[in-house]
C-alpha cells in the first residue's frame, strides 16, 4: 500500500486531525447581522475581533484586557479611543466585564487589567466548573426604556 502524499506541513497529528492553522477567530453570522453589531463603530468591530482572538476556548471570563493593551491591538496611540470602544461593547452587551482593574495598587505584581466575559461564548468548562451557557445579551439590543406608569 502507497503512503499518502501529503503537502508539507499538512501531515495529520495522532489524533488524525491537522495542525496546520489550527488557532482561528469564529464569529458567527448571526453575531454579525445582530442589530447590536451593525450600531457598533469600526473601532469597536475590530476590537471585538482582537477580544476574540484572546478567548482560547477555556478562559472567558478571564481575558484580560485593558485600554492601554486594547489601543496597541488595534494599533493606536489614543487610549481614549480605545476605551469608547471597550464601552461601547459593552453596552451593547458583547463583553461584561468580571473583575475590575487595579493598577492603583503599589504592589507591581499585583497589577491587573481588567477581566472580560465574551457575552457569545460559553463560560467555564475547566475542571471543577461547570459550563455556563452563553447570554447573548447583546441579541435583545437595543434594549426598550421602561414604561412610566
Amino acid at each position: 500500500m502507497a503512503k499518502p502524499n501529503y503537502r508539507a506541513g499538512s501531515k495529520p497529528n495522532a489524533t488524525g486531525r491537522s495542525d496546520r492553522d489550527a488557532k482561528h477567530v469564529r464569529l458567527y453570522d448571526w453575531l454579525l447581522n445582530s442589530a447590536a453589531y451593525r450600531d457598533l463603530r469600526p473601532v469597536a468591530r475590530a476590537l471585538i475581533v482582537e477580544m476574540a482572538r484572546l478567548y482560547n476556548g477555556r478562559n472567558n471570563g478571564e481575558i484580560a484586557l485593558g485600554e492601554r493593551e486594547a489601543a496597541i491591538r488595534l494599533g493606536m496611540a489614543d487610549r481614549a479611543a480605545a476605551r469608547r470602544a471597550l464601552a461601547e461593547l459593552q453596552a451593547h452587551g458583547f463583553i461584561t466585564p468580571t473583575k475590575a482593574s487595579s493598577f492603583a495598587l503599589k504592589d507591581r505584581s499585583a497589577r491587573r487589567a481588567t477581566e472580560w466575559r465574551l457575552e457569545w461564548q460559553p463560560t467555564g468548562g475547566r475542571i471543577g466548573q461547570p459550563e455556563i451557557p452563553p447570554t447573548k445579551a447583546f441579541m435583545h439590543w437595543p434594549k426598550l426604556p421602561p414604561k412610566d406608569v
